[in-house]
């Protein structure tokens, strides 16, 4: 990137950098707009806030599930309260519902990104936060991404911090087990029960996760190889691509920060959008025998996030043509997309139809 900040050093500011200006050389500050260069906030101020922010959902659940079961063991018309707010949702769709609100904001987040799509003012003045709160990005919500260092660093944040959210979720429903389990009243066969049930707690966790999570991870993924080409000599047409997410780093095999990010796309493009997909298809091929015969186990009572909201015949909806699938062709096109300049669109449409179909 030494190549970068000296070319733009000739017609940009102090302290500026990139194809526009709009990057910051420090690395103690971000861009913005309205406001130029500014400095990084404290992150353990905006990190404590968001796990603080966590901490008092993951409380407020918890405490709101202790509710229902001392209500369920002081009373009948009290016990029925919980089931009564099941069959409601159930019959409201609610999940389906959410399932559904959450995916179309995910999918208009990538129109102006990926399809070079804008979308009207009017629309878009009310549905930023909205978008901002649907794509479940933790990192871009509680600090700028410019102030988290290089654009490695980045993505192994933007990749890694799912499977830590996962892994304290089932730290804490496993020290709940570890309760039952050291009580004296825990016999072997009781121990058993414990774990099984940790294990389903545990997958019953993480699928909704994953599922949220994927495609705006996937997007933060596909980052390192979204690339846009400037014109950089008004007099000779000379075109340089780069990084979009980092317009310090040029889009070549000559800059040795972008060659760098080739072992942390492919292996992370891996982890998610490839296995993730794979896992809920092979959980669905698990237990489809038992949905069909209407046996309900452990591991299909886990999974009924993926195949409750559908009828038998429809049981791989999520990873054949629900939200699943569309988000892997979507990012099979951006993938096409990033590594096209703007004058490569005559030779990417024969492409378009294949990832589009």
């Amino acid at each position: 990137a030494g190549s970068v900040v000296s070319d733009a050093q000739m017609y940009c500011a102090d302290g500026y950098t990139g194809p526009l200006c709009e990057w910051c050389t420090s690395e103690t500050q971000f861009f913005d707009r309205e406001r130029g260069c500014t400095d990084c906030p404290s992150p353990v101020v905006r990190f404590g806030i968001l796990t603080g922010a966590v901490a008092a959902a993951a409380g407020a659940a918890l405490l709101l599930k202790l509710a229902f079961a001392r209500n369920k063991a002081r009373g009948r018309y009290n016990g029925r309260l919980a089931s009564q707010l099941a069959g409601l949702s159930a019959r409201v769709g609610l999940q389906p519902k959410v399932k559904i609100l959450v995916s179309f904001y995910q999918i208009a987040a990538t129109l102006g990104p990926i399809y070079g799509v804008r979308l009207h003012d009017d629309f878009t003045r009310w549905t930023d936060f909205i978008d901002e709160a649907f794509n479940f990005d933790a990192l871009s919500l509680s600090y700028p991404p410019a102030c988290l260092g290089s654009m490695r660093k980045r993505l192994l944040l933007g990749a890694l911090w799912p499977y830590a959210a996962i892994l304290l979720g089932a730290a804490a429903l496993a020290a709940r087990a570890a309760v039952k389990l050291l009580s004296d009243r825990a016999d072997k066969a009781l121990r058993r029960t414990v774990c099984c049930e940790l294990l389903t707690h545990i997958l019953r966790w993480a699928i909704p996760v994953a599922f949220f999570v994927l495609p705006p991870v996937s997007r933060s993924i596909f980052r390192a190889r979204q690339c846009e080409s400037y014109n950089i000599n008004v007099f000779t047409g000379e075109r340089r691509s780069y990084l979009v997410a980092d317009l310090d780093v040029l889009c070549s095999t000559d800059d040795d920060e972008f060659r760098g990010l080739d072992a942390y796309f492919w292996a992370f493009f891996v982890l998610w959008p490839v296995l993730v997909p794979l896992a809920f298809l092979a959980l669905l091929l698990w237990i489809r025998s038992e949905v069909r015969a209407q046996r309900v186990t452990p591991l299909a009572t886990a999974c009924r996030f993926l195949w409750r909201d559908y009828e038998v015949d429809f049981l791989f909806w999520e990873v054949r043509g629900g939200t699943v699938c569309p988000e892997c062709r979507r990012l099979f096109l951006s993938l096409h997309a990033s590594e096209l300049g703007p004058r490569s669109w005559p030779q990417a449409l024969p492409r378009l139809p294949g990832a589009v179909h």
